[in-house]
């Protein structure tokens, strides 16, 4: 199966049949072979340093990379504004940035080192690899692109092809493609002979069943403008717009929430300011702010 285009960016998965004994009947349900196409690269092609061999697939369990898709999903394709101020564009470089000033700051706090922790969790793919080799590619959303960024990279005896790069791809292919690989590994855990585990089978089917829901364009224009729903529900009280929902606080056209997580916030101009703001305002110079 293939999900998205080669030409901007395509996942591809075929299963494979049973490989190495698993105790997590959800891994032995899905073996496959994957690739990640970026503007027609496989960024998964590798040589094995053992026999040289060149291969354009990696074999591991989809459930692997399904759960880090629905569990990161939130910070990689809703960022919000990044920690801090900064000139780099890809979270490769920006990862980079943070290890040099913890590697500099004697005296961080761990609030820093924790959301160090958090940023790779979430945009780091090797934070899904689940122990299997993995190239080391950076993912994270700018807007209307995805920015996908690489290393030279080489995992225990596996080489990856691809030298340092990057690429932009358009965040709706890119949101499609990973919807359309993720429904896929549900369909491989609730085949009759699979013996999955319930909360992978809750975890998947959620995320799929939302990711086009009214709700889901909600919370991801909440995320994108760096606010959470409790601190949204305080600004909309206090500015007397008690139950008010995100669209009409922001102004967004009619229908703008059929879009679901393919939704954008730069539907309103008053949300991209926020985006701007509100990480650094308080509630009462936010509602100043947008009376202005």
């Amino acid at each position: 199966m293939i999900w998205g285009r080669k030409e901007t960016f395509a996942l591809e998965a075929r299963p494979v049949g049973a490989g190495p004994e698993e105790g997590d009947p959800s891994a032995a349900a899905t073996w496959a072979a994957f690739r990640m196409v970026v503007e027609g690269r496989n960024l998964f092609r590798n040589v094995s340093a053992a026999n040289k061999s060149l291969d354009d697939d990696l074999y591991w369990p989809a459930i692997g990379l399904a759960r880090w898709f629905v569990r990161a999903w939130g910070d990689l394709y809703h960022t919000g504004p990044w920690l801090r101020p900064s000139t780099a564009r890809n979270a490769r470089d920006f990862a980079s940035i943070l290890d040099q000033t913890l590697a500099d700051a004697i005296d961080a706090p761990d609030s820093l080192f924790d959301s160090r922790d958090r940023f790779v969790a979430t945009h780091s793919l090797r934070a899904g690899a689940w122990g299997g080799a993995m190239p080391d590619v950076w993912i994270a959303r700018d807007g209307p692109v995805v920015s996908i960024a690489w290393h030279d990279s080489m995992d225990g005896e596996i080489y990856f092809t691809l030298s340092r790069g990057e690429c932009d791809v358009p965040a709706t292919a890119f949101a499609e493609a990973v919807h359309g690989f993720v429904s896929w590994t549900l369909g491989l855990l609730e085949s009759p002979a699979s013996k999955a585990r319930p909360e992978d089978l809750r975890l998947l089917r959620e995320w799929v069943e939302d990711f086009r829901s009214e709700d889901a364009a909600e919370t991801g224009l909440l995320m994108d403008v760096g606010m959470s729903e409790k601190r949204f529900c305080d600004l909309a009280t206090d500015a007397g717009l008690e139950g008010a929902t995100a669209t009409r606080f922001f102004g967004l056209p009619p229908g703008w929430r059929k879009l679901g997580t393919l939704a954008d916030y730069r539907d309103s101009a008053l949300a991209v300011a926020f985006r701007c703001v509100a990480p650094v305002l308080s509630n009462r110079e936010l509602l100043l702010f947008k009376k202005a």
